[in-house]
């Protein structure tokens, strides 16, 4: 096995054993769709800030009545958690900060 390669795979199971065990938990959230028209963020002075939360959420994919599933999705903090995930757009050359937290 080649250098490094326990390491990747061991933190890769520590990964899946996290996820698995974060999706077993009931999900607090309803997952919202994102029609990606409004741009996440503050952009200022040149500087587009981010604040985005990964956790998870109950998805309905097939509308309210139908059954739905707790997946990750990714949210701006303080907001519902989106599919797709927020939409990150800034003209060439802007500089962006962003902060991610891992809830998962």
């Amino acid at each position: 096995m080649p250098p490094g390669s326990l390491v990747a795979a061991a933190t890769a199971a520590i990964a899946a054993a996290s996820l698995g065990a974060a999706l077993a938990a009931a999900p607090a959230e309803r997952v919202r769709p994102n029609d990606n028209r409004a741009a996440a963020g503050v952009l200022r002075d040149g500087v587009l800030t981010l604040r985005l939360d990964a956790r998870l959420g109950e998805w309905h994919p097939d509308g309210d009545a139908a059954p739905g599933a707790a997946v990750p999705a990714f949210a701006e903090s303080g907001h519902a958690p989106q599919i797709p995930g927020p939409l990150v757009r800034v003209p060439a050359g802007t500089e962006v900060a962003v902060t991610l937290r891992n809830r998962l």
